[in-house]
């Protein structure tokens, strides 16, 4: 899985938009658009500062759900996403080459 896949998957699998995980770390929308694309590739640090945003993000859903004493499949569900989530961000990501794929304007993907 190249860089770009990798931050892709982290984010929808913690169900942020582009435009609130851009929000989370401190980058315009359209640059992590760039990241997820292959258009340019995050620095090794900016890679970890992503995946840590998503496992806090799972990591919120999963509290908030236990909180409210929601099923403990859907609790379950959301452990192994932030378990996932934690694995990736322990492994280092491999380059990969530019992707083609291009960012919607706008778009909240």
């Amino acid at each position: 899985m190249t860089i770009a896949e990798q931050i892709r998957a982290a984010r929808e699998a913690a169900g942020l938009s582009q435009k609130r995980l851009a929000e989370l770390i401190g980058i315009a929308p359209p640059h992590l658009c760039e990241y997820e694309t292959g258009k340019h590739e995050p620095s090794a640090s900016r890679f970890q500062e992503i995946i840590a945003a998503c496992v806090a993000a799972v990591s919120e859903q999963v509290a908030k759900l236990e909180r409210l004493g929601v099923s403990r499949n859907e609790a379950s569900r959301l452990r192994r996403i932030r378990n996932a989530l934690n694995r990736m961000a322990a492994k280092p990501p491999d380059p990969a080459p530019s992707n083609s794929a291009a960012c919607s304007p706008g778009s909240d993907t």
